[in-house]
């Protein structure tokens, strides 16, 4: 196949890898290349992503959170150019939760617009460390998708 989805390696790769590496750690821990958690203020900002900051935000906020144009961040591209890998939608990735099971959640990745980030480090979606699970046969309006190129 010329596309495919990527495996999970090659989207947390895309999404965390931190190229520039002197006294840092190997990867970002936010995909807006930041150890920080990010605002979610659309434009030029640096470490930007879209989703929301909590329960609060449904109370007070002028208009609900929603899903916006690839790029639409677009100061906050990943460490490959890549934009919305957290927040946004999750992504499918080809990566099964258990291979062995042939019913088994395929793995998703970066968060959704629905997402929580910097309240908590046990459910920060847009994370490295957070990762979801999800049934491909059933739709939601928090996860897409992206393609790699195969060479």
């Amino acid at each position: 196949a010329i596309y495919s989805l990527p495996t999970e390696d090659q989207w947390y790769k895309a999404a965390y890898y931190n190229s520039h590496r002197v006294d840092s750690p190997l990867y970002w821990l936010y995909p807006t290349k930041s150890n920080f958690s990010p605002g979610n203020s659309i434009g030029t900002l640096h470490n930007e992503a879209n989703y929301r900051y909590g329960f609060w935000y449904y109370q007070f906020a002028k208009t609900p959170p929603s899903l916006t144009p690839v790029g639409a961040f677009s100061g906050s591209p990943g460490p490959y150019g890549t934009y919305d890998m957290g927040g946004n939608v999750f992504q499918w990735t080809c990566t099964q939760k258990n291979p062995n099971d042939s019913n088994s959640f395929f793995i998703a990745r970066g968060g959704s617009w629905l997402s929580q980030s910097g309240l908590s480090l046990f459910h920060d979606f847009l994370q490295n460390t957070s990762r979801r699970s999800f049934d491909p046969a059933t739709s939601n309006h928090q996860v897409g998708f992206r393609l790699v190129r195969n060479f």
